[in-house]
């Protein structure tokens, strides 16, 4: 599936950002077609055990992400993922019941991700829509997908906006001294995705630099090096400690408190929305 045009759908509390950051673009056809099918081929899914939640409850967090998109989360589903190696709590996932992408294929892409970059999230979740799109709320950890968001890019892709924001989205890498520099040598920036802002350059440089670790090289670029300073710097400050399979379970997010589905429950929506900040959002539409 190839996957191009991205525009910006959201951005809060992110103030004065950039767009068009470069006039060259490495992949000008997009960046997920060349790495998703070498993902697929050079990892395989984490082990897993998928147990359904049949006690009425849900993590506010994922309460919240619902309520937001119009969603009655009576008509969803929470489910724990227990991954066999590396970390012995489960990630809750939630996923409306007419979500086209089942718990399975959720758990099986994140799965594909290294153990600490996963541990940066708190929910991952999937709600139906037209068109694959998606957000990453940093300073929660949760991840959003809407619609049929099958390719593991667009997950590495979210979870790479947690890995820069570290849940403190005003001190993202994306926005410190040392990643406009790594911009500023640079002639390209990957893809279209990109090149709207420093937010999602970061994201998606984190895809290449994350093949680079599994497969040993990137897709060959329009010009050779052109966005390598952007690339070295992520594998220089992440590589070790977030994108090497394997490790033990540390710094994982914890998953938000549990309320009840059907409880107007106020006072948990408010907290869980208290200085709520929304990293970005990017839609992929499919050629």
């Amino acid at each position: 599936m190839l996957f191009s045009s991205a525009f910006l759908v959201t951005l809060l509390g992110i103030a004065g950002v950039q767009a068009d950051l470069k006039d060259k673009l490495a992949y000008p056809n997009g960046l997920h077609d060349k790495v998703d099918a070498g993902i697929i081929q050079h990892t395989n899914p984490e082990q897993h055990n998928i147990k359904k939640w049949n006690n009425g409850l849900i993590p506010s967090g994922c309460k919240v992400r619902f309520t937001e998109l119009g969603i009655n989360p009576q008509n969803t589903e929470v489910y724990n993922v227990t991954y066999a190696h590396g970390c012995l709590q489960p990630w809750i996932f939630c996923r409306a019941n007419n979500s086209p992408v089942d718990i399975k294929t959720m758990a099986s892409l994140f799965g594909r991700i290294p153990l600490h970059m996963r541990a940066l999230v708190r929910h991952p979740i999937s709600v139906p829509d037209d068109s694959c799109s998606a957000l990453a709320y940093t300073d929660r950890g949760d991840i959003v997908f809407k619609g049929n968001c099958k390719t593991p890019s667009v997950w590495i892709h979210e979870t790479g906006h947690q890995m820069d924001a570290m849940l403190k989205p005003n001190d993202a890498e994306s926005g410190s001294q040392a990643w406009k520099t790594a911009l500023s040598k640079d002639s390209c920036v990957p893809d279209s995705y990109a090149n709207v802002n420093a937010v999602e350059d970061f994201a998606q440089v984190t895809v290449i630099a994350l093949y680079k670790v599994i497969t040993g090289s990137i897709p060959k670029p329009s010009v050779p090096g052109c966005f390598s300073n952007q690339l070295n710097t992520i594998l220089n400050k992440y590589r070790a400690k977030y994108l090497i399979y394997g490790g033990i379970c540390e710094g994982k997010v914890p998953p938000s408190r549990f309320v009840r589905k059907d409880a107007q429950d106020r006072v948990a929506l408010e907290e869980e929305d208290k200085n709520k900040t929304v990293a970005c959002g990017v839609k992929f539409e499919v050629d």
